[in-house]
């Protein structure tokens, strides 16, 4: 006699809260970029760590800080901890199977995104986007490094648009670029 058992989720039996990385695993370690920027500053940076980051959330200006891999656990939780993001919030950010939506949790948005595209062998990928967007900061975190931000990262760079000129809206004016 032979039975079948389906394969569980690494989250079966864990209490709501707790982060694992559910998905695909693209690079092996996670990219952070920073980007300040307001109507007279634009500064673009790579950062190694969320104790780099400490002194930039507090800084004048906007600050996006973008995430590319997802499969540090401790990273996105520590950058969690220094945005005040809360750990039902953070464990949507690491499960990739997400369902497209809007979650407004008074002192930021939470959204999440499907980005689909395709290689040279016409195969259809997706891949999950997450954005908080704060009063002063927005934070972005893709499964994998991609050109999906590259066309605002331009506008910004070039002082082009209405984002860098945007008071406190400027971050959601910043997600309506991506379009």
């Amino acid at each position: 006699m032979t039975s079948t058992f389906k394969k569980r989720s690494k989250k079966a039996g864990l209490s709501p809260g707790t982060l694992i990385h559910i998905g695909n695993t693209y690079a092996e370690k996670s990219k952070i970029t920073v980007i300040r920027y307001d109507e007279n500053l634009f500064e673009k940076k790579e950062v190694s760590s969320v104790a780099d980051l400490r002194g930039e959330k507090d800084k004048p200006g906007k600050v996006w800080i973008n995430i590319d891999g997802l499969q540090d656990v401790a990273l996105l939780e520590n950058i969690g901890n220094l945005f005040g993001l809360h750990p039902l919030i953070l464990e949507d950010i690491l499960n990739t199977n997400q369902r497209p939506k809007i979650e407004d949790l008074t002192e930021y948005l939470y959204i999440v995104l499907r980005n689909f595209h395709h290689h040279e062998t016409d195969t259809l990928y997706s891949e999950q986007v997450s954005i908080v967007l704060g009063k002063n900061f927005i934070l972005s975190f893709q499964e994998k490094e991609g050109a999906l931000f590259e066309s605002v990262r331009e506008r910004l760079a070039g002082d082009k648009g209405k984002i860098r000129k945007a008071g406190r809206n400027g971050s959601s004016i910043a997600v309506k670029g991506l379009h």
